[in-house]
């Protein structure tokens, strides 16, 4: 998952546990202890993007293969 978000630049939230507010960058592998653990919408989002990737959903829909 690290690879991929890394990759794909997906925004995950920064640990900053003094503050309320909740700052969102894109993953950098380099520097995990940054950042908080991906929550199931950042999960989500590196999952449909990486399909995206790799199968071509505008297509299938398109022909109606999917919905």
């Amino acid at each position: 998952m690290n690879e991929t978000a890394d990759k794909l630049g997906v925004e995950t939230t920064l640990t900053f546990n003094h503050t309320d507010v909740f700052v969102k960058c894109p993953y950098n592998k380099s520097v995990p202890y940054s950042f908080c653990v991906f929550d199931a919408d950042e999960k989500l989002e590196c999952i449909e993007e990486y399909l995206g990737q790799e199968i071509d959903f505008d297509y299938y829909m398109t022909s109606g293969i999917i919905e």
